[in-house]
């Protein structure tokens, strides 16, 4: 028996008799179309088919699928990590067949095999959690219907001495275990996460192609300095510092000139800085003209003031989103005022010249402009 789904409503599927028939009851006969799947070990078709009630009963062909297996050879460190992903070369990938992405199972001796593969020519890569490019591609292999293709090329794969293991142990000023912490690995301008966040001792493992351009490896943690790591080694010991912080302070009458909106700045950063960071992410300025702002990383930043609707709590928990208005005011941001981070910054008090005249008159260009309710 197969089993059978419909694409658009929510089933878990049913197996088909014997004699390969299903039966459909109660469905809304409002709807023009239905897709079916059709699913078993071995065969395959040309998924989803449609059809449409008040037709002929629908009969679905499945044809003979093929298979292949093989074996990954690791070093002995390495216990997880590798992706296999196969595609269909050229043509139609709905004609050619899906692309079908497993992981290595080391409990079953790194060995992996893909069933129900639709006949045709296909290639293999694998690659290590992550990474963009594949640390081997293995093309043109061919896969018939009823057969399961026997490949010297995939028994086995040899990795030996193309990915190798690191392990990282990351600890706060005080030598305390940092849970939580996030890994990225560089390589020229590519960039892409490693391994898990590191568990409650500090500690994770990850993988990585040991050949071609030396990788970067760079920690994160929020709340604290972000560290980049030349040269990697197979073990690691991390030690995070705080973040600097700043605290910015405005003319309280400025703040009042807002209501009832609500006054937000955040730090835009400036000069070289790790791919997809821009700066913080923006705070409320309080009643008392206090904003206090944690910066991931010392630098050159350049405030960035806005006006937004107030943050009120629905009764379900969610916030309403915030509708922001970028202020134009002449005499701060656009005179390229600056803040240099230091690493050493612990609540820096910095007087900023946003005047209450500043922001009423970037309200009314604001509701000049339309951009202000």
């Amino acid at each position: 028996p197969a089993r059978w789904s419909f694409a658009n409503i929510r089933s878990d599927g049913l197996p088909s008799g014997s004699d390969g028939t299903f039966t459909v009851r109660g469905f809304n006969m409002a709807k023009e179309s239905h897709r079916v799947r059709t699913h078993r070990e071995g065969y395959f078709c040309q998924d989803p088919v449609e059809f449409t009630f008040g037709t002929a009963d629908l009969r679905i062909v499945m044809s003979s699928a093929g298979a292949f297996a093989g074996r990954v050879l690791l070093p002995e460190d390495v216990t997880d990590g590798i992706n296999l992903c196969m595609t269909p070369e050229g043509g139609d990938r709905e004609q050619k067949g899906p692309r079908l992405l497993m992981l290595i199972e080391h409990d079953r001796g790194n060995r992996f095999s893909f069933k129900s593969v639709p006949p045709g020519t296909y290639q293999l890569s694998v690659s290590v959690n992550g990474a963009s490019e594949p640390v081997a591609l293995i093309p043109g292999i061919q896969i018939r219907g009823g057969e399961t293709t026997s490949d010297p090329r995939l028994n086995p794969i040899d990795l030996r001495e193309v990915v190798a293991s690191a392990q990282v142990m990351v600890v706060g000023p005080d030598g305390a275990p940092v849970k939580g912490a996030k890994l990225t690995m560089e390589v020229g301008r590519s960039s892409w996460g490693v391994g898990d966040r590191t568990d409650k001792k500090g500690v994770t493992r990850f993988v990585f192609d040991r050949r071609g351009a030396a990788p970067r490896l760079r920690v994160e943690k929020k709340g604290y300095l972000s560290q980049e790591i030349a040269r990697i080694r197979p073990v690691m010991r991390v030690t995070l510092k705080p973040s600097p912080s700043v605290v910015l302070r405005v003319s309280p009458d400025a703040v009042a000139a807002a209501k009832p909106r609500e006054l937000r700045v955040r730090l835009k950063a400036l000069g070289e800085v790790p791919r997809g960071f821009h700066g913080t992410d923006s705070v409320a300025v309080s009643a008392e003209g206090v904003a206090r702002i944690v910066v991931p990383r010392a630098g050159l930043y350049q405030t960035q003031w806005s006006l937004s609707e107030p943050v009120q709590r629905r009764p379900n928990g969610r916030y309403t989103t915030i509708k922001e208005t970028s202020l134009e005011v002449p005499s701060f941001v656009e005179s390229g005022d600056k803040i240099e981070v230091l690493p050493a910054d612990h609540d820096r008090e910095i007087p900023v010249n946003l005047t209450r005249s500043d922001i009423e008159k970037a309200m009314a260009k604001a509701e000049k402009k339309g951009k202000g309710r």
